[in-house]
């Protein structure tokens, strides 16, 4: 049952739904005398009702994308101090004064207790899990705040009728193959990746695409298999990339080159939903009959249902920093072909609806991950991910 659950996330209501819970037994309990007091029942009842407050509190934490080890050591302590004074000391002076700490101590755990029940949720997936149930729908469905007019609520419509998964890169609490940073698990079959110019390339990250499919990720991409993203450090050079596909786990034999390291961090894929955004539809805003404020509503809609933290993410639709076509820019240089070339109509514009994103990298200063401030986007055609060709991939890189 969903009391005795640690793991997880829980909802404001279910938060408070559990304390009131354990607090009702607490006072009935206190307020008989045998057989509730006797040592054999009120211990158990004792170490469930810690139990369930605990297991509360973790949860509640986790909803709002926290985690545990910030109330893991409190409560430890003040369990000791509880031990220790009710069961370990003998009667006398230490023992009333340790059970005069522990008392206090009791007033402030259930003042945090209250505070906690007030922390802002997360109304999205997280690392910790799905969304809790008894949260509000309101909050599940990211919208304009405003009606819109009927051009601008058409043009919404279509994008929620076009929304496609993206798996967010968060932090792991364990190990996992997935990382950024850190060293490549490949092996030293090819030589470490440099640019046109013989730059070393640094090593962005790793990716095992069997995880990317059991979290419901790209279905574009190869089922089984690993990619290794590498990119030059300042991350915006042209050609200055790889991506290479393993079909099978390698050991880790190639050895980074000095300079071409990030900071590890293992993460996990937590699916979201992601929309396109006016420019990614390929809409003129200048020919639009939107009044202002619809065509801010609207270009800040498909951000507004993402999880806060750094945008590193697999699939979807990009985050765009800058007002450009990205897929169409993609097949030109693909093409080798200049925009001038590429009239309306031309067969660049209608191949550009095969490219996909396969990467988005923020900066993020724990990473130190520094692209002026901006993203890179790595982007791949359909046909040539399904056949495991990423060979191919082209990258962008844009800042405000």
């Amino acid at each position: 049952m969903w009391p005795f659950n640690w793991g997880g996330r829980a909802s404001q209501r279910e938060y408070v739904a559990t304390l009131l819970l354990c607090f009702v037994v607490a006072a009935a309990a206190a307020s008989t005398h045998d057989p509730w007091r006797h040592p054999f029942v009120a211990a158990p009842m004792a170490a469930i009702l810690t139990a369930l407050v605990a297991g509360a509190i973790l949860r509640r934490m986790h909803d709002a994308g926290l985690s545990a080890w910030r109330v893991a050591l409190p409560m430890g302590a003040y369990t000791a101090i509880v031990l220790v004074a009710w069961i370990c000391l003998p009667p006398g002076s230490a023992q009333r004064l340790l059970q005069a700490v522990a008392s206090v101590t009791g007033f402030l755990a259930i003042i945090a207790l209250f505070f906690v029940a007030l922390l802002i949720p997360n109304p999205a997936p997280n690392r910790f899990g799905p969304v809790p149930r008894w949260t509000s729908t309101r909050a599940l469905k990211p919208r304009p705040r405003e009606p819109l007019g009927d051009e601008a609520a058409k043009v919404l419509r279509r994008m929620k009728r076009q929304a496609q998964t993206t798996l967010m890169l968060r932090p792991a609490e364990g190990p996992s193959f997935t990382k950024l940073g850190g060293r490549p698990d490949l092996d030293d079959c090819d030589p470490w990746p440099i640019s046109p110019r013989g730059e070393q390339l640094a090593f962005i990250g790793q990716f095992d695409l069997a995880e990317a499919h059991a979290q419901g990720g790209p279905a574009w991409l190869p089922a089984e298999g690993f990619l290794y993203v590498f990119a030059l450090r300042g991350g915006w050079d042209v050609n200055a990339w790889r991506v290479i596909y393993r079909p099978y786990r390698t050991e880790a034999s190639l050895n980074p080159p000095a300079g071409t390291q990030f900071p590890e961090r293992q993460v996990v894929m937590t699916p979201m939903k992601s929309y396109p955004s006016l420019d990614w539809l390929g809409l003129d805003c200048r020919v639009m009959e939107v009044e202002d404020g619809e065509l801010d509503e609207l270009a800040d809609f498909p951000g507004s249902a993402l999880a806060d933290g750094p945008q590193h993410r697999i699939g979807g639709y990009p985050c765009e920093l800058q007002e450009s076509p990205m897929a169409l820019m993609c097949e030109l240089a693909a093409d080798e072909v200049t925009p001038q070339q590429a009239a309306d109509g031309a067969p660049q514009v209608r191949a550009a609806r095969k490219w996909r994103l396969l990467l988005q990298v923020e900066s993020d200063q724990e990473m130190q991950f520094d692209w002026g401030g901006g993203r890179l986007y790595f982007f791949v055609r359909i046909s040539d991910a399904q056949a495991g060709d990423f060979s191919k991939v082209w990258m962008i890189w844009q800042t405000d």
